[in-house]
């Protein structure tokens, strides 16, 4: 249980920097 919420954390994590760095360079 504890691998699979620090994998929805990794996820989370990657997806809220692809907005930022898409963000940023748009």
């Amino acid at each position: 249980m504890k691998y699979f919420i620090t994998l929805i954390w990794a996820i989370l994590l990657v997806e809220m920097i692809n907005f930022v760095l898409n963000s940023l360079s748009g």
